[in-house]
């Protein structure tokens, strides 16, 4: 059986009466991620479009079209003169970004999305694409009897049939601030310069805004060839990797570079299941020797060992400690437990007897004074991760204590965190931090 036009689906969720969904073999299909330069050179663009039901695969005089910020069509850069084979994706890519990756697209792009703003659409109206000189590629929705006539319901088209989408997808991006439509939502404000945007998982309907993030550059082929190139741009306002191999603080993208901050992962960490149960005490005593901290996520959140890596090997851990984490973030001091090693004469992380985590151990305290760390798995509240450390290289800064509250604790490895937030303390002076998890 054929199948309905995905934006029948938002036509009458939307409440507007335009023209009866049609049925074809390229219609069930987004566009699933845009590239508009990449290491400053703009004609290296290509773009993705990723089918969500088989046999939509008939592509011949589909077309991809290019819109500037304001909404004005600025012409054709594809019609597609062949179909596609059973793949659930292609590209079409220009001659340049081709050359420069050895990549074989389905269809070459002419040059031509817009960077910094702009709007690129898909597809084709009626059921199977009709001759491309039959219908108005200006118009991301036109009369199906005058195709001159822009319209938003079929009352804008009395007398001259029915309002109809002459594209099967577009993504407005960047500084687009020209005429929305079905199939655009709200634009996104994410640029594809120096980097994709690309669909969100799960997220296959028609509004760019909620739709769409930054990534890098993966385009792949009908034929299942897939690319996984760096971007040259970090993604403007977003977290990026700063490069400086410290988990304790995120890059912040800022006119394309990549700003380090010390500030706590924003999103993402585990947290504990019960209140009032993780728990840190920090000590700076006045025979450094004695200098302590205890970081304690207990009561956590489900986990499975695989959340942990290996720490034996590839995945060191590391404990951040933060003050005023809800105004301006200050980074108070960090203690690494580095992957594999010799602590000082047997492995310094070692996985449980009941294979349920990993230990870590270092009379040592190198290389910043971590004595200990417990890595537990489990369900219903067992999990746990605590994180001690020893000495003078804590290197708990002087006048550091007390801290300004909210204090937030995090514990970073293989790529997760673990996060506790502490809004009020139970001593907190020159010399003691102790406190309870919100």
């Amino acid at each position: 059986m054929a199948l309905t036009r995905i934006v029948a689906t938002l036509v009458v969720a939307a409440g507007l009466a335009l023209a009866p969904p049609a049925r074809a073999a390229f219609h069930v299909a987004v566009i699933d991620e845009v590239l508009t330069s990449l290491g400053g050179d703009n004609t290296q663009q290509f773009v993705e479009i990723r089918t969500l039901a088989a046999g939509q695969n008939v592509t011949t005089n589909t077309v991809i079209a290019a819109f500037d910020a304001s909404g004005l069509y600025l012409g054709d850069l594809l019609v597609a003169t062949s179909n596609v084979g059973a793949g659930t994706r292609y590209v079409a890519a220009t001659s340049a970004f081709q050359s420069a990756h050895g990549f074989t697209a389905d269809f070459t792009l002419a040059t031509g999305l817009p960077t910094g703003g702009g709007m690129v659409c898909f597809g084709a109206p009626g059921g199977f694409a009709p001759n491309p000189a039959t219908w108005n590629h200006a118009l991301v929705q036109a009369c199906s009897g005058d195709q001159s006539v822009a319209c938003t319901t079929n009352a804008g088209c009395t007398g001259i049939g029915l309002c109809q989408t002459n594209y099967v997808d577009c993504v407005a991006y960047g500084t687009y601030a020209g005429p929305t439509n079905l199939l655009t939502g709200s634009p996104t404000t994410l640029a594809p310069d120096g980097h994709s945007i690309t669909r969100l998982a799960n997220q296959n309907g028609h509004d760019n805004l909620s739709s769409f993030g930054c990534s890098d550059p993966t385009p792949e082929n009908n034929a299942g060839v897939r690319l996984a190139l760096a971007s040259s741009l970090c993604c403007e306002g977003q977290e990026c990797e700063d490069g400086d191999n410290n988990p304790c603080t995120n890059g912040n993208c800022q006119s394309g570079t990549c700003v380090s901050t010390a500030r706590p992962q924003p999103s993402g960490c585990f947290l504990p299941a019960l209140p009032k149960k993780a728990n840190i005490v920090i000590r700076d005593n006045t025979v450094d020797t004695k200098d302590t901290v205890v970081a304690k996520w207990v009561k956590g959140a489900d986990l499975a060992v695989p959340a942990f890596g290996d720490p034996t090997t590839t995945d060191g851990y590391t404990l951040c400690v933060y003050e005023s984490a809800d105004t301006t973030p200050n980074l108070v001091f960090k203690v690494d437990a580095p992957a594999g090693g010799v602590c000082p004469t047997k492995p310094c992380w070692k996985p449980t007897r009941k294979g349920d985590g990993f230990n870590y151990s270092d009379s040592l305290l190198t290389p910043d004074g971590a004595r200990a760390v417990n890595l537990k798995a489990g369900t219903g509240g067992v999990s746990k991760v605590v994180f001690k450390g020893l000495g003078p290289l804590i290197n708990v800064p002087g006048a550091a204590l007390p801290l300004a509250t909210p204090v937030v604790v995090q514990v970073h490895g293989h790529g997760n965190c673990w996060q506790s937030q502490f809004s009020t303390t139970v001593m907190n002076t020159a010399t003691l931090f102790k406190a309870k998890a919100d």
